[in-house]
């Protein structure tokens, strides 16, 4: 048998959503005081009410032959129809209206979702209505729904309230809308609208709009660890290192030796030393064998030419990583202490796993220069090194003073020769002149001084070496003509200049007797 209130409200069906946490609507006192009878009116009410038994009755009688729906409209009239007789009582939209909205608040949804069609059937442009089915979309998570129902009312009524306008923005953020769902957002307050904003700009890729609204989020809900470690995410895709850090302090963790490691080089890149090597070594506490690590800071020492200590940690690091570059290294840094035996040692290590760099024979023969009876072995060192690069013009030089030393001249001059076809220059061509001028090679001896000369006027030396090599020849003129010219640019040689030019006009007489 059908209930009266069953007969006067046929149920509509109710969508198939899951049950999520309410929002208030009208209190169910609210609405019952619509339904309250005033005591005058109580005898009036029944003996009204007592006259439509029968009609009740014989309607129930035959519901099965009349059929509910038209049993429903009949009834629905009628209520219609007895309430436009009282001017002064709520009218059906009001009613069921009021009903919607204490179901609602009680969190009786099924019902509610009853007379908020009821409703709209009478007036579907009650925007009350439309606003509490928008809410009851969003709590059954039909979100697609709850937007358009949200835009209508928004759209007539821009003062509605600001839970509907944050309904319609996280409608949009729990449908991935994020550009739309920030529109609504930013126009409301709270931590819980800036976690929602910060994930909003995160997914749309603004990394500086997500850490800021994480952080006034973080600013009233500082024991959320989750949101701190995504904060953290996002500032390390940042590069605010510094932060991440304080961030992974705050938590009470560890710091990640990745993240230190990238803040020591960060500081290493902008010649921050000290910094640079107080992080690594907070990071060397954790991972003593940090390699990259190890490394970075033997870097620094190198570059502060610190050789005891780079020598020290280099000792650390080449059992770990055995390479050319670190023997070589350290042996540079034995060949700065003038430890040369040790020197020597290394470079021969790295020359052993890396046959190929003309730098490591270079600084092998450095080492060996300093040692007695090993000038040969030099020799040959800085040949090996221009056998992998003919352009190397240091080992040019180095080789060819050594080969003056053990009075080589020819080869020397030709040490020189490929010096100049690297870069023409004063200096190379006055060495080789004297190479030649040990040779007695007059004519190539001051073909070079002239050279020397014509790139490099303002050294006198070339002149003082030229008018010696004239005074050599019995040339005295041009000798006195190249003293001369040095008298004049450097009035302080007068005294030794004059006695040079005097004796060379004397010669020059005696010739002329």
């Amino acid at each position: 048998v059908l209930t009266l209130q069953e007969l006067i409200l046929p149920k509509l069906p109710e969508p198939d959503f899951s049950s999520t946490p309410k929002i208030t609507g009208a209190t169910p006192s609210e609405v019952e005081n619509h339904f309250k009878e005033k005591p005058s009116e109580k005898s009036s009410k029944s003996g009204r009410f007592s006259r439509f038994i029968p009609f009740f009755l014989a309607l129930i009688l035959f519901a099965g032959m009349i059929g509910y729906e038209k049993i429903s409209v009949v009834l629905k009239k009628q209520l219609v129809s007895e309430s436009n007789k009282k001017g002064n009582e709520t009218s059906p939209e009001k009613t069921f209206l009021l009903r919607a909205q204490a179901d609602f608040a009680s969190g009786n949804f099924s019902s509610a979702w009853n007379f908020i069609g009821q409703t709209l059937k009478i007036n579907p442009q009650n925007l009350e209505a439309i606003e509490l089915r928008a809410k009851y979309y969003f709590l059954k998570k039909a979100y697609s729904l709850a937007i358009p129902d949200a835009t209508t009312v928004l759209t007539k009524n821009p003062k509605a309230s600001k839970e509907l306008l944050q309904i319609r923005g996280l409608s949009y953020y729990s449908k991935n809308q994020f550009s739309e769902a920030i529109a609504d957002l930013l126009l409301l307050e709270g931590p819980e609208i800036s976690l929602k904003l910060a994930k909003c700009y995160a997914a749309l890729g603004e990394l500086e709009k997500a850490s800021n609204y994480y952080m006034d989020y973080l600013k009233s809900n500082q024991e959320d660890l989750e949101v701190r470690r995504e904060n953290l995410q996002i500032l390390e895709k940042l590069g605010y290192t510094d932060s991440v850090i304080t961030e992974f302090q705050k938590l009470g963790q560890t710091v990640p030796s990745s993240l230190l490691f990238k803040q020591a080089n960060k500081f290493y890149q902008e010649e921050k030393y000290q910094e640079s090597l107080e992080t690594l070594d907070s990071l060397l506490l954790q991972n003593p064998k940090h390699l990259t690590a190890l490394e970075l800071q033997s870097k620094i020492y190198f570059k502060q030419e610190r050789w005891e200590p780079y020598i020290d940690l280099m000792s650390k690091v080449l059992p770990l990583q055995p390479s050319a570059l670190n023997y070589k290294l350290r042996g540079l840094a034995y060949l700065k202490l003038k430890q040369f035996s040790s020197a020597i040692s290394d470079f021969s290590a790295s020359i052993g796993l890396e046959t190929q760099d003309p730098q490591i024979y270079y600084y092998r023969a450095l080492a060996l220069e300093n040692l007695p009876d090993q000038e040969r072995r030099a020799i040959q060192d800085y040949g090996q090194a221009l056998r992998w690069n003919p352009q190397f013009s240091e080992a040019l030089l180095r080789q060819a003073t050594l080969l003056e030393k053990q009075e080589n001249w020819t080869a020397a001059i030709q040490n020189y020769s490929q010096l100049l076809q690297i870069q023409p220059d004063g200096k190379y061509y006055f060495a080789r002149g004297n190479l030649y001028r040990r040779l007695r090679d007059s004519e190539n001896t001051l073909a070079d001084y002239q050279q020397a000369i014509q790139l490099a006027p303002e050294n006198l030396r070339y002149y003082h070496q030229r008018a010696s090599f004239y005074f050599s020849l019995n040339r005295y003129g041009e000798a006195i003509q190249d003293w001369k010219y040095i008298l004049d640019q450097d009035p302080s040689q007068t005294s030794n200049l004059e006695k040079l030019i005097h004796k060379a006009e004397e010669k020059r007489r005696e010739e002329s007797k």
